[in-house]
């Protein structure tokens, strides 16, 4: 046993010799990938609490009525593209009725809608109130609701119904009675 492990010994004290520098700069590329990712990690993770923390000053300061800078403090939440804190800005920009133009927030939604790390089911929630939010406005794009609403109507999505009974109750409201069986029918089916 002894001489086979003496051949195996000194294959190995060849081959750690023989590659020395190889086996020194990959230890090194190693330890730049492991230390890069709990760097990344822990940059993130400060990027979340500055963010965070702007978003709770910006609810108290709305207690204390202070919008304007409440709005400049919302858009910069939302065009970091937080998945957390990004939707929650907007939904506090719509809740409190914060002086934003329509087309503004029509492209505030699109920026949510852009962020890769939102779940789908986060994603169809916001294109259902997209869609309602533009069924508020003036010039009504149905064409417009219709593009967001149908990959959710013809998915599985936790939010199918809730596209369906939108869009069935948007034609009741414009009198297109037709149109509106038609979403009733996907109801009952």
């Amino acid at each position: 046993d002894e001489t086979k492990s003496k051949p195996n010994s000194h294959f190995i004290q060849s081959f750690l010799k023989d590659n020395k520098k190889i086996l020194i700069i990959f230890v090194i590329i190693l330890i730049i990938i492991i230390l890069s990712y709990f760097l990344l990690d822990y940059f993130k993770q400060k990027k979340n609490i500055k963010i965070s923390e702007k978003y709770n000053t910006v609810q108290i300061q709305i207690l204390k009525n202070q919008k304007i800078k409440n709005k400049e403090v919302l858009l910069e939440i939302i065009n970091e593209k937080n998945k957390f804190y990004s939707p929650m800005a907007l939904n506090l920009i719509l809740e409190k009725k914060i002086d934003i133009s329509k087309n503004e927030i029509i492209k505030l939604f699109d920026i949510i809608l852009s962020i890769s790390q939102m779940s789908e089911s986060d994603k169809d929630l916001f294109k259902i109130k997209k869609a309602m939010y533009l069924s508020r406005s003036s010039e009504i794009n149905e064409d417009e609701i219709l593009k967001l609403l149908n990959p959710i109507i013809n998915s599985d999505s936790v939010w199918r119904i809730k596209a369906i009974t939108f869009l069935e109750k948007y034609y009741i409201t414009n009198n297109e009675i037709e149109k509106s069986k038609e979403f009733s029918n996907l109801l009952k089916n």
